[in-house]
């Protein structure tokens, strides 16, 4: 088992998910709002599972001397709970990454000085858990609504991954 990280095969899945929320959220458009979430949910739930995917190498059925590589990372949508299974390094730098932005200090209520506490980044994927993945892929029951979402700072988590991870 290949222990690289971030896993290389999940974190190519999270940046495609994050440039098509991307492209959602510069087309201006209202209908694309859904997909755009939705697509950053997915996109930071493959952030973090590319902290702690492993590689796993079995034998090709097809031909001798050909490894098949697929990746294995924990299961679930809860974004507190896969910052916890993180390394510890990396939670360290996603936390000071995030505390350095003004509106994810904001969010949180936090000021402008210091140093970044830790599980910062944790404490604002918390605030956001739960009003991502479902309403976004079930807005059609009750309870499941993303207004009021904080699209900005959905778009500051995005690019604190992107300049964490990769």
């Amino acid at each position: 088992m290949n222990s690289e990280i971030p896993n290389q095969q999940i974190l190519e899945g999270a940046k495609y998910y994050n440039q098509a929320h991307g492209m959602l959220d510069e087309s201006g458009s209202d209908w694309v709002l859904l997909p755009a979430i939705h697509c950053a949910a997915i996109a930071m739930e493959l952030y973090l599972k590319s902290l702690c995917g492993q590689n796993n190498r079995t034998p090709s059925p097809f031909a001798q001397d050909v490894e098949v590589v697929t990746a294995t990372s924990p299961h679930g949508h809860c974004l507190p709970s896969l910052y916890d299974k993180a390394p510890q390094d990396f939670q360290d730098k996603l936390d000071k990454e995030a505390f350095a932005n003004e509106r994810l200090r904001s969010y949180l209520g936090q000021g402008p000085t210091g140093t970044a506490p830790n599980d910062f980044f944790r404490d604002v994927l918390d605030k956001l858990d739960g009003r991502l993945f479902t309403p976004s892929r079930y807005p059609y029951e009750a309870g499941n609504s993303v207004s009021g979402l904080p699209l900005d700072v959905i778009s500051d988590i995005l690019t604190v991954f992107s300049s964490v991870v990769g």
